[in-house]
């Protein structure tokens, strides 16, 4: 919850007072002032609060739980594009500020709900927990294998009605153009159509011809499989870390990259706790060292962060 006069108020005015040029973010659950700015902020009750999950396309009726964390990554989101307002700001003051967004913010950031006098409500029923679209779901393959169709236009509908061999079908006008068919039953029938057609076929096999055809889809693999895929490979963002609890350990690499400063993991985590100075005294160990200019960089971000307020 907010505290602005507790103890974390007054190493924040210590850190201010320190280092004007500080920016200072701030993530709560529903803001700073407000009948519910003491609340705890946990994410699925401000989806609950905020119409998010009586909001989402479902195959039934009733509120949904949302497994992604749409509050969290709407608010770190938010949290950034203030950040850098923040850093350009400094740029033209010389001084820096505070940063406040909140969970609540988050969860409105990809609310599907407009209000306006002039709007139709539109009801996104779906028929079943693997999608609604008739071309744009998740469908079964004969050999039990899943895959996902992205026909986001009528034009990949098309396509992918004749490479299944239904393009005769979609001359019924109740289905339009197979995007949004006119009514429920006509969306159903389309859509249970194309899954009757997928199971016909392996994966593998419908892959090939969608491929031939210029039809978007892809197979829906297991995590463990996506971090041996080639694209991943060959962007190096999978690594391999000797974890001192969890041992041999695959996990993501560097996901930003800078042309400068690229970034780099130089391993796993410490076995025990460590302090700033251990950290940055790591930076120039022999056992991670690169070319002399790298090491030249790494001395110079140590010095750096050494000297900030605070630091150690």
């Amino acid at each position: 919850p907010p505290d602005s006069t507790g103890s974390a108020g007054a190493l924040l005015n210590g850190l201010k007072w320190n280092s004007p040029r500080l920016i200072h973010c701030s993530i709560t659950g529903y803001g700073q002032v407000g009948p519910l700015a003491g609340e705890p902020a946990d994410p699925d009750l401000v989806l609950a609060r905020m119409g998010v999950l009586a909001s989402q396309p479902s195959f039934r009726d009733g509120p949904i739980h949302v497994m992604h964390p749409v509050a969290n990554v709407g608010a770190g989101l938010l949290a950034a594009i203030g950040i850098v307002a923040a850093l350009y700001q400094r740029e033209e003051t010389g001084r820096g500020t505070k940063v406040e967004t909140s969970l609540m913010a988050g969860a409105l950031l990809y609310s599907p709900r407009v209000r306006a006098d002039k709007l139709q409500s539109r009801s996104f029923r779906m028929s079943s927990p693997q999608g609604g679209g008739p071309f744009y779901s998740v469908f079964e393959c004969a050999d039990g294998e899943w895959l996902q169709l992205g026909c986001i236009h009528s034009g990949f509908v098309d396509l992918a009605a004749a490479v299944m061999g239904i393009a005769h079908e979609m001359t019924d006008p109740e289905f339009g153009d197979g995007r949004m068919p006119q009514n429920e039953e006509a969306r159903l029938r389309l859509f249970n159509m194309v899954a009757d057609v997928m199971k016909t076929r392996p994966a593998a096999e419908w892959q090939e011809l969608f491929e031939a055809a210029d039809v978007p889809s892809a197979r829906s693999g297991t995590a463990q499989e996506a971090l041996n895929d080639p694209q991943i490979l060959y962007n190096d963002m999978a690594m391999e870390l000797d974890d001192p609890v969890f041992g041999k350990t695959t996990l993501a690499g560097v996901p930003i990259r800078l042309s400068k400063t690229p970034g780099r993991v130089r391993g796993p985590r410490p076995a025990q706790a460590v302090g700033l100075d251990d950290v940055l005294d790591s930076l120039s160990s022999s056992d991670v060292a690169g070319s002399d200019e790298q090491q030249e960089q790494d001395g110079a971000a140590r010095d750096d962060m050494k000297s900030l307020p605070l630091a150690g």
